[in-house]
């Protein structure tokens, strides 16, 4: 009877080691699952390169906790900052009106984290709306909306399951619950590249109809066809973050001449005018380098087609059309006769005289009223 109790205490210990090896098993796998720790996103500060400002991670009574309030720092007053995406992703843009959050953004990224940006002035896009964002593109401007007593960035690191990170890293510097810690951004610092986009400059309904480089950035011209307002806006691309001499105008005929210059670090602009169906005149510069459309401008809702300088510039919502003598179409041209050859008093004696007859352009589509200058334009 000694040798009868080994087999069951065999199967016995065979049956809890394995069932140790599957727990062991299924352990590293349930600690494995969470996304986020598999693929962490790396964040800039939300502003433009160079800027410092306070993140306030205070505690106790912040709601959530673990979310930083971006504050002034020294003199540099926030509100009005620029507010960029901290990493790449989707943005997805909301309204509470006078309550909560206010204007707000939600960036989610490649990982399944998200980042909040709260009690925005302005958005890059109404609400309801979403765009596709790289690291250092501007969501919108620093506000007090929403339950905001006054103005400051609330801002998030969410988990891919909605959880808050107490401890939020940005530019490298790790803000945990209780401290406040000024740091300087690095976002959109390298290689030249502007987080602006001459769309996000002029704002939601805008697309670009012509353009014109300078050293150092382009000029671009704009136009909604939602509300027949033009837009310029002169974008650097080399120095970006750099504060230099810079402007933008735009002038529609006959009227005055609105600009906007100064020392800028990333555009000028917008400047935005109505002019539908009406001639316009407009450029920009960077330093030295400037640029002015066609002496009479350019017309508001297509750029011109041309392949030589225009005397007179475009009409709103059509590319000018100007014909030879021929009656060729070309670009560039003007609408003309050929000349008329002087007619004799009378026919030579058994000449039969025939009247030189004149190849007529009649304008396409109806249109060729005469504009900007008295030309015709198709």
């Amino acid at each position: 009877m000694t040798g009868r109790p080994a087999r069951p205490i065999a199967v016995a210990s065979a049956t809890l080691a394995l069932s140790v090896a599957l727990a062991a098993a299924l352990l590293p796998q349930a600690a494995a699952a969470d996304p986020v720790e598999a693929l962490a996103t790396s964040h800039k500060s939300p502003f433009a390169c160079g800027k410092t400002f306070n993140a306030n991670n205070w505690s106790p009574g912040h709601r959530p906790s673990g979310s930083i309030d971006w504050q002034d720092y020294g003199g540099d007053d926030i509100n009005g900052e620029a507010v960029l995406a901290t990493a790449a992703g989707t943005a997805y843009f909301y309204d509470e009106g006078n309550t909560s959050y206010g204007k707000w953004v939600e960036v989610r990224h490649g990982d399944g984290s998200r980042t909040r940006y709260a009690h925005l002035a302005t958005m890059a896009r109404a609400a309801g709306g979403s765009m596709s964002v790289g690291q250092g593109t501007s969501i919108g401007t620093v506000g007090s909306t929403g339950g905001s007593t006054a103005p400051h960035l609330h801002y998030e690191q969410r988990t891919s399951t909605g959880t808050v990170d107490t401890s939020p890293t940005v530019d490298g510097v790790t803000v945990s619950l209780g401290q406040k810690k000024a740091v300087t951004s690095t976002n959109a610092c390298g290689g030249g590249t502007n987080p602006y986009t001459p769309e996000e400059v002029c704002g939601s309904g805008y697309a670009v109809i012509d353009s014109a480089a300078l050293t150092g950035g382009r000029v671009y011209l704009l136009y909604n066809s939602g509300n027949g307002n033009n837009c310029v806006a002169t974008i650097k691309t080399s120095n970006v973050g750099s504060p230099s001499s810079m402007s933008a105008f735009l002038e529609p005929q006959g009227e005055s001449r609105t600009t906007n210059a100064g020392s800028f670090s990333y555009y000028a602009g917008p400047v935005t005018r109505s002019a539908p169906g009406q001639c316009v005149k407009w450029g920009g510069s960077i330093g030295s380098s400037t640029y002015t459309s066609c002496p009479d401008g350019a017309l508001s809702g297509r750029s011109p087609v041309r392949t030589e300088p225009c005397p007179d510039g475009a009409l709103s919502g059509r590319s000018p059309v100007r014909t030879e003598p021929t009656g060729r179409r070309r670009p560039g041209g003007e609408a003309r006769r050929p000349p008329q050859e002087p007619v004799p008093a009378a026919p030579a004696e058994g000449v039969r005289w025939r009247r030189p007859s004149f190849r007529h352009v009649w304008p396409l589509r109806g249109q060729g009223k005469p504009l900007c200058g008295g030309r015709r334009r198709l």
